[in-house]
């Protein structure tokens, strides 16, 4: 008999980058019409002891330009697990935009010295955002949101995050921290891909986490994949028998329990022992 689905606990979180109204999506979150009107950045799925966190981002501002360590670094700094990423856009405003690696190649000493007098706002590569852009942000990658996105954010259980700019923001700033990890670089990466929303696909099988996107059916999973998760956007997704609402995260004894219907689309999560990794075709 297969094991109840587990319902994720959900963490609503304000940020003054977030947005007062995500629409219908607030309903489904229980985020409740009030005269504060918080202001909603993300929804975050509670992890419990899994090495994966999901997330849903609402963005209204310009967040700020940033870096992740990879484990090993982060185990030097503070003894934390590092971050990869990955981010599907999801909803954009026609003049959305993130920023993703570097326009050129910089030295350190370039890096540092355009965080401190704000350059590096120039130097950040800046890609206009289409719904369905995929993009891997592994650890070492200068990257930041623009205003206008709702974005699905899959990454390691972590929240270690070096600061290279933030626009006056009275928050710290990791300047020498983040140039010491980061990739001084433009970013290219073989899992980045501008996702065909009729056709299921796994879009990402890293060592850390994998990710599947699923129009109706979900696609052959890697046999290594633990810890599978239903995540569902605006659909009521059944999972067994019992129907998982939109905005939700939900613990999958197996993948054959999830059903839905015609045009239904939801993602699935996974975590990996995988030393190795390569993108799926």
């Amino acid at each position: 008999m297969s094991a109840v689905p587990v319902l994720a606990t959900k963490r609503v979180v304000e940020k003054p980058w977030g947005r007062t109204d995500i629409g219908e999506f607030a309903g489904n979150l229980g985020v409740l019409s009030s005269a504060r009107q918080p202001r909603i950045g993300e929804v975050w799925f509670e992890p419990g002891a899994d090495k994966v966190l999901v997330k849903y981002l609402f963005t209204s501002k310009r967040l700020s330009i940033q870096v992740h360590p990879d484990d090993q670094q982060a185990s030097r700094m503070q003894g934390a697990r590092g971050k990869d990423e990955c981010w599907l856009i999801l909803e954009a405003d026609e003049d959305a935009y993130y920023g993703i690696g570097l326009r050129r190649q910089v030295s350190a000493e370039d890096l540092k010295q355009a965080a401190l007098d704000g350059s590096v706002v120039d130097l950040v590569d800046w890609r206009r955002a289409r719904v369905g852009d995929f993009i891997f942000n592994p650890a070492g990658t200068v990257h930041a949101l623009g205003p206008g996105l709702t974005v699905l954010e899959v990454q390691q259980n972590s929240d270690t995050t070096l600061r290279l700019f933030d626009y006056g923001s009275d928050r710290a700033l990791h300047i020498d921290a983040a140039v010491a990890v980061a990739r001084r670089t433009r970013h290219h990466h073989p899992f980045d891909t501008h996702i065909d929303f009729t056709r299921s696909q796994v879009l990402v099988d890293d060592p850390k986490f994998g990710l599947a996107f699923c129009n109706e059916r979900v696609p052959r999973l890697p046999e290594h994949a633990q810890e599978i998760r239903l995540v569902t956007w605006k659909d009521v997704i059944s999972l067994g028998e019992r129907a998982v609402p939109p905005g939700a995260m939900a613990s999958v004894s197996c993948v054959d329990q999830i059903k839905a219907k015609s045009g239904q689309r939801f993602f699935v999560v996974w975590t990996t022992g995988r030393r190795n990794a390569a993108p799926v075709v």
